[in-house]
């Protein structure tokens, strides 16, 4: 019997998931459903996942310029205000957020159940201690703190939530009251995230997956598992390497 493995990083696709290797990082097990319907399973070595990152586009920036020459020729110290704010605690995340949003939803739209097939699939293996069922995957939730979604969700809460409230700020309100007013609010941020609230806001990107989904997530956890089992076998120097989420 194969001994259980844990599931650290796994990636979904628009027909597919890659699960990958926790002793050879690069290499990972995929599943993927044909256009024919069928299944397939491979193992692959794809070095893309751990060179990809946060890209801004050009226009990610210089929307936010536009936001904030717009407010102040508007002459309204509010709107002028908020959009510094939004711009000093990272405004450029909330429009490169938005913009992955759109382009999933638009142009990647398999993407999204097959994300929450893979965060369904991994949390029922990880907690039954075994390869679990469709039915039973069924039982959990799409929703991950775990997430790479997180590092870009976390960052985009921020600008909002201060901009925001700032819309809301008194013209003859002092600096030191509007500390006053950011500081709880930043640290009830810093709690929900702590506490890992803000997973659902991954409703924007990650659907409920159908039978299909799951099935192929199913498949390739079994196709994991044997890749590791192989590569504990046949690579005397592979030693585990996990990850910190």
């Amino acid at each position: 019997m194969i001994e259980k493995e844990v599931i650290y990083l796994a990636r979904s696709m628009e027909n597919g998931i890659e699960f990958y290797s926790n002793y050879l990082p690069d290499h990972c097990a995929t599943a993927i459903r044909e256009t024919s319907g069928k299944i397939k399973c491979y193992w692959n070595v794809n070095t893309e996942l751990y060179e990809a990152e946060e890209k801004f586009d050009v226009t990610d920036i210089l929307i936010c310029f536009i936001i904030v020459i717009t407010a102040i020729f508007t002459l309204n110290s509010r709107m002028a205000t908020a959009s510094m704010i939004f711009l000093i605690f990272g405004g450029q995340h909330v429009i490169y957020f938005i913009r992955s949003v759109i382009r999933i939803r638009l142009k990647r739209k398999g993407l999204t159940r097959y994300h929450g097939a893979e965060h369904m699939s991994t949390a029922a293996y990880m907690d039954l201690n075994r390869i679990p069922t469709i039915q039973e995957v069924k039982k959990y939730s799409r929703f991950s703190e775990y997430c790479g979604s997180m590092y870009f969700i976390n960052k985009v809460v921020k600008p909002i939530c201060l901009s925001v409230v700032t819309l809301f700020f008194s013209y003859d309100m002092s600096i030191i009251i509007r500390i006053l007013i950011y500081l709880p609010i930043l640290l009830l941020i810093e709690h929900i995230q702590k506490r890992g609230w803000f997973k659902y806001l991954q409703v924007l990107f990650i659907d409920k997956p159908t039978d299909r989904e799951i099935e192929v997530a199913i498949e390739g956890i079994k196709e994991y598992e044997k890749m590791e089992d192989s590569i504990k076998r046949n690579y005397k120097g592979a030693i585990f390497i996990g990850f910190i989420n």
